[in-house]
């Protein structure tokens, strides 16, 4: 018995590559990055005209002719064709206007292929909330995509300003984790990126120097000193890479540290046991009991 294939994973399925396009987020926090990713994925798919309805669909040629309110488009100037249909006569299409309407028929074909293809990527990248209203508010994917735009390009100033707010208190305590600290704000600055929001180099060392521990910002203010009398600015990673460095400085034990006191006696006592094992060597400190006895020496006054 052949053993079951393995369950395909949700973020394999790279049959459209949807891989390198993030999910969007239900809050919109990460609506410009996912807006600019999936537009990009759709235009190397050829499908981008469908998100911007600038690939409509294909208008039917003959439709006026299936209503029954025109004539066929070759015999539109025809009085007669026109006296017929006045009358309520059926019309019979030409063979001119039957390759007119095959040819229609391939085109609609291509045209819905490529709908469906946009339409089942961009549902897989949206949540299901999502899904349910942009199916209620259109039926093409441009209209979807329309909508979706009204609904989260309000919400980008709001998300942005909490972020970014959030990016400017942070803080590292006293004693804190200083190393761990840094990472978090680069984090904090790639989530803004990813936002629209752009942090200057001179704004992330500004919120680098003023979040640290005083111990820290004294040390970096002393190396942005010293570099702007050399003509010379440190950028953020320089500046994360120095207080890291200091970090781990501090946390090395020092080299002069006391070294734990020992009392006279102890000091005596390893002293003879020293002795005895020099002078009786294949004995143990601790065996001086079993020494052998020497000749008594006589003590005159």
């Amino acid at each position: 018995m052949s053993p079951e294939p393995a369950p395909e994973r949700d973020d394999a399925r790279d049959a459209n590559g949807l891989s390198g396009i993030p999910h969007l987020k239900t809050d919109g926090s990460n609506w410009p990055v996912f807006k600019t990713r999936l537009a990009w994925a759709l235009d190397a798919r050829d499908l981008h005209g469908h998100l911007t309805g600038e690939d409509p669909r294909p208008v039917d040629p003959l439709a006026d002719w299936r209503a029954g309110t025109a004539p066929p488009p070759s015999l539109a100037e025809s009085a007669d064709a026109q006296l017929l249909l006045a009358q309520g006569e059926v019309l019979p299409l030409p063979s001119k206007d039957k390759k007119i309407d095959e040819k229609h028929a391939l085109d609609y074909r291509a045209w819905r292929k490529k709908e469906a293809k946009a339409r089942d990527l961009l549902a897989r990248l949206v949540p299901d909330s999502v899904l349910r209203r942009m199916k209620r508010n259109g039926d093409s994917v441009a209209d979807m995509w329309i909508w979706i735009c009204s609904e989260f390009e309000d919400k980008t100033p709001l998300v942005q300003s909490n972020m970014l707010e959030r990016f400017q208190t942070t803080r590292c305590s006293e004693h804190g984790d200083v190393s761990k600290h840094l990472d978090t704000l680069g984090e904090m600055v790639e989530e803004l990126s990813a936002i629209g929001v752009e942090v200057s180099d001179q704004d992330y060392c500004a919120q680098i120097l003023k979040s640290v521990p005083s111990q820290y910002a004294d040390f970096l203010s002393g190396m942005m000193n010293a570099g702007r009398l050399l003509g010379t600015f440190i950028t953020p990673d320089q500046a994360i890479q120095y207080l890291k460095q200091e970090y781990e400085r501090k946390r090395l034990p020092s080299r002069g540290a006391a070294k734990p006191k020992v009392s006279k006696d102890d000091r005596d006592a390893a002293y003879f046991a020293e002795d005895g094992c020099r002078r009786f060597p294949g004995r143990s400190r601790d065996s001086a009991s079993d020494r052998p006895a020497g000749p008594k020496k006589e003590l005159t006054c």
